[in-house]
């Protein structure tokens, strides 16, 4: 029996169009949160802290602000997401027969994906015993800055602190990517929005 071969075109052009389905739904999830990232008003923060000579904990609550934990959350959240994309558009290639290496060649190229790589591998395996960046990068701590216009009120007690925020628009992240010798690399948001846009410019060029 000769083989089907406009089944075998038709199957084909499936897997392909599946292909591009679920590059298409990994954008539209790394847009969301990259949006999700950007906010700024939410439940607020709470935490304590204590000086070495301190025999209290003093306890700190910002109202209205995006709890910084929650905002290094979404950087590492974000950062896995980019660096996943690798392997759809490796996948895509083979599917239509070119050779996959093409994707590595460029991100090899940029300046800003093999960051981002450094920084999802970290985070998922811990230590790295490799870097694509060869700096091995690692996120610092997410630092919250609320300008005194943004507040409202400012309440200190014996031992806690609490701070109303009226206006969250003006409250800023920053989130410092240090490499293995200390060196600062560059802030962690930019260099996501630079690996998105990378991503978006290869896609873009690929269709």
């Amino acid at each position: 029996m000769r083989p089907d071969i406009s089944t075998a075109l038709a199957t084909e052009e499936v897997r392909q169009s599946m292909d591009q389905y679920e590059i298409n739904r990994m954008q539209e999830r790394i847009w969301r949160l990259n949006a999700r990232l950007k906010r700024k008003a939410g439940e607020g923060a709470i935490w304590k802290a204590k000086c070495p000579d301190d025999k209290d904990y003093t306890h700190y609550h910002i109202s209205k602000i995006n709890d910084p934990m929650a905002v290094e959350d979404d950087i590492v959240s974000l950062a896995i997401q980019i660096w996943s994309m690798k392997d759809y558009l490796k996948e895509h290639k083979k599917s239509i027969g070119r050779n996959p290496q093409e994707v590595e060649n460029f991100i090899n190229g940029n300046a800003h994906l093999p960051i981002c790589a450094d920084i999802a591998n970290s985070e998922k395996h811990g230590k790295l015993k490799e870097s694509r960046s060869n700096k091995f990068c690692r996120l610092s701590s997410v630092v919250c800055s609320v300008p005194q216009q943004a507040i409202a009120s400012l309440n200190i007690g014996s031992n806690s602190v609490g701070m109303d925020v009226k206006d969250p628009s003006l409250v800023t992240y920053t989130c410092k990517v240090v490499a293995f010798n200390g060196e600062v690399v560059g802030d962690a948001f930019e260099i996501l929005d630079q690996s998105i846009e990378a991503w978006e410019e290869y896609i873009t060029s690929q269709t």
